[in-house]
C-alpha cells in the first residue's frame, strides 16, 4: 500500500467521523425545546458541513473506484464552493446575530426571528451559486477545449 493511499483512507475515516458528528448534533439541534434563531443557525450550519463532507467523501471514493468521475469535475467543484461559502456566511450571520443579541438585547427579539433565518439562508445559498457561476462557466469551457 502506497502513502498515497493511505492517506486517503485517513481522509475518509475523518470524513466519516465528522458526517457522523454532524448527524448528531442536527438531531440535538432539531429538539422542539431548542427552537430559537441561534440553534436554527448552528443546525443549518451543521448541514451545509454535513454535506459537503458527504459530497467530498463521493468525490474522493468515486475517484478511486473508476478512472473518471459519475459527476463532471466542474460540477463537483462548483457545488462544493457553493456549500462551503454557504457555511462561511452561516458563520458570519451567527456572529452578527450574536453581536445584535449583545448590544441590542431589547431589539434582538425583533430582528432575530425564524423568518429573518429562512431570508438570510436563502440569500446566502443564492449569493454563494451567483458567486460560483462564473468559474463553473470557465471550467466547463475548459472541459470542452481538454476533450478535443
Amino acid at each position: 500500500m502506497e502513502l498515497k493511499d493511505i492517506l486517503l483512507w485517513i481522509h475518509v475515516v475523518l470524513q466519516v467521523f465528522g458526517v457522523v458528528g454532524h448527524v448528531l448534533s442536527v438531531m440535538v439541534l432539531a429538539e422542539r425545546t431548542l427552537r430559537s434563531s441561534t440553534s436554527l443557525y448552528l443546525t443549518m450550519m451543521s448541514l451545509f458541513n454535513c454535506l459537503f463532507l458527504v459530497l467530498s467523501l463521493y468525490r474522493d471514493l468515486d475517484g478511486v473506484e473508476s478512472s473518471d468521475l459519475t459527476v463532471p469535475k466542474s460540477v463537483m467543484i462548483t457545488i462544493l464552493s457553493t456549500i462551503g461559502i454557504c457555511s462561511i456566511y452561516t458563520t458570519v450571520a451567527v456572529t452578527i446575530e450574536r453581536y445584535v443579541a449583545v448590544a441590542y438585547p431589547l431589539k434582538a427579539h425583533a430582528l432575530c426571528t425564524v423568518s429573518s433565518l429562512r431570508n438570510i439562508g436563502q440569500a446566502s445559498l443564492v449569493n454563494s451559486g451567483c458567486a460560483c457561476c462564473p468559474d463553473f462557466v470557465q471550467m466547463g469551457q475548459s472541459d470542452k477545449r481538454n476533450r478535443f
